[in-house]
């Protein structure tokens, strides 16, 4: 006699166990039918199905069964075979091969149906598993597997799980924060900001949703290069930092220092920006008031040169105050006069 064919693991399907052998010629036509087109049901289905009888024997196996588990024998030469032992015998299929043959032991005694169950294989695959034990006029008269690939749906379950925990952590982070954070879309369009945004702004995230924000926080002093740097920036998708003037809801102007990083999905495209807005006015204007010192020290040191020697001081106040009232962008300037001793001789008054 032919060997018997090797052991499978169990799968599963919610299919009736095989009926019992006909009484009449006409029944067993009836049956055979019925059979013929549930096995052809089953065959074509995506699911890797297995039906045992009552006894573990094999009732069917379609293709998807062999080949997900490996088995090296046609369907058809497999019906009729024992199954018991074939968890064990494919156990090391599967990510938990211990946990694999308990639980297939824990279902098979139970006799209750279990839907969607993950089955994770050695390989990285992932599974869904269906248990259903099979009843004739309330006696158990088998059981059937079934077993879907479902690998790609867990992997994209998986990825937006994590997107979900980023986006979790971001909003955390982002409403602790004292900066203005901006979401946007790919087109620069404002999808979420932060109660950081408000304070420094004056506008609610309800007031800005599906706005750009140059729309309502740039004005007449904001400079247009950097718009421009800005706008260049995000039509190629890349970073940028950018200082600018921008302007609170009631008008009050302050320098903004913006950050901004493009937000790519799974297949490169451009799915939004994040940028963040820091508050540099106090920064900007220290710095502008440096310059205007140092350039005051200059324009000094070039009037006191031009004029030394000169004997009337009269003569020299007026250009020293143009040039002094220029340098600090002053419409008129004053000239404080000490004697030798330092003490006030005169001011000397001039527009500039």
């Amino acid at each position: 006699p032919s060997p018997a064919p090797p052991p499978v693991p169990p799968a599963p399907s919610d299919v009736p166990a095989a009926p019992a052998a006909p009484t009449a010629s006409g029944d067993g036509d009836e049956l055979r039918a019925a059979n013929a087109r549930l096995s052809a049901i089953l065959e074509s289905s995506e699911a890797a199905a297995l039906v045992e009888s009552e006894d573990r024997r094999i009732v069917f196996v379609n293709r998807r069964f062999c080949a997900l588990f490996q088995v090296p024998a046609a369907p058809e030469a497999l019906r009729g075979a024992d199954c018991r032992g074939a968890a064990a015998a494919a156990k090391g299929l599967f990510a938990d091969p211990v946990g694999f043959v308990a639980r297939v032991d824990e279902l098979l005694a139970r006799r209750e149906p279990v839907l969607s169950e993950i089955v994770r294989m050695a390989d990285g695959k992932v599974l869904e598993r269906d248990y259903v034990p099979v009843r004739v006029d309330g006696v158990y008269r088998g059981h059937a597997w079934q077993y879907r690939d479902v690998t790609e749906r867990e992997r994209a379950s998986e990825t937006l799980r994590r997107r979900e925990m980023d986006a979790a952590r971001l909003a955390m982070v982002a409403s602790r924060t004292s900066n203005a954070v901006i979401i946007t879309d790919a087109l620069g369009v404002i999808s979420w900001v932060n109660e950081g945004f408000t304070r420094m702004t004056g506008w609610r995230l309800e007031e800005v949703l599906g706005r750009r924000p140059g729309a309502f926080l740039q004005g007449p002093d904001t400079d247009p290069s950097a718009v421009d740097r800005m706008r260049r920036a995000i039509r190629a998708a890349k970073p940028f930092v950018v200082e600018l003037r921008n302007y609170h809801r009631d008008g009050r102007a302050y320098w903004v220092r913006v950050d901004a990083e493009p937000v790519h999905d799974a297949e490169g495209t451009l799915s939004n920006y994040i940028a963040i807005e820091t508050d540099v006015t106090d920064r900007i204007e220290q710095e502008r008031r440096e310059a205007c010192l140092a350039s005051l020290q200059w324009v000094v040191r070039e009037v006191v040169t031009s004029f030394l020697g000169e004997r009337s001081t009269g003569l020299c106040a007026e250009p020293m105050l143009r040039r002094v009232g220029a340098a600090l962008e002053a419409d008129r300037a004053f000239l404080a006069l000490r004697d030798a001793t330092g003490a006030f001789v005169r001011t000397e008054e001039g527009a500039t």
